[in-house]
């Protein structure tokens, strides 16, 4: 079953977050998830959240932290 789209949230698979300071506050600000930055960097590292590193800056797509975000509330029901 596909997942809903959150309303009023632009998805997209395009890399347009630039690093993750600001792909945290995005996750924790947009989708209102309550993560602390350690523990999110935490996913990052361990390759849980999708990204790319492209010239030394790690770079996120909305699409992406969408899905591990939903990802995280499928695990936890």
């Amino acid at each position: 079953m596909a997942k809903p789209r959150p309303v009023g949230i632009a998805l997209g698979p395009l890399l347009t977050i630039r690093g993750l300071d600001v792909a945290h506050s995005w996750v924790k600000l947009t989708l209102g998830v309550p993560i602390r930055r350690h523990t999110f960097i935490l996913a990052v590292r361990a390759g849980k959240v999708p990204h790319e590193k492209i010239g030394g800056s790690l770079y996120f797509s909305t699409q992406g932290l969408y899905d591990w975000a939903a990802s995280l509330n499928e695990k936890a029901s």
